[in-house]
């Protein structure tokens, strides 16, 4: 779940029952655990990460905000490598250049 809310897996795994504020509802990051004993944790969950950022972008999450909820100091870093088109951004992008296209054919004829 706090993956799909954004969270680095090494934020999920360093998390303590300490850090969780259920009457406030918020957590604090305040570790982060990438080994266990002398192996590193191998873990994908950056897709579910990326997936709520995207979803988050898409649905009119400001910039500004949507870096903070990734724990970023820069945009630009959020949308490079979290934020991602999904197949109705692409096809509404489509719907607009046959817009275009359209309108100049229909001018040449």
């Amino acid at each position: 779940m706090l993956s799909l809310m954004g969270l680095r897996p090494a934020e999920v795994c360093g998390l303590r029952w300490e850090d969780v504020d259920l009457e406030a509802a918020t957590i604090a990051i305040a570790n982060t655990r990438t080994m266990m004993g002398n192996r590193y944790v191998r873990v994908r969950l950056y897709d579910a990460r990326s997936s709520c950022l995207t979803y988050l972008a898409n649905n009119g999450v400001p910039d500004h905000i949507l870096a903070r909820w990734a724990g970023h100091t820069n945009v630009k870093t959020t949308k490079k490598w979290y934020v991602k088109p999904d197949v109705e951004d692409l096809r509404g992008a489509a719907t607009t250049w046959d817009g275009v296209h359209g309108a100049a054919t229909e001018g040449q004829a």
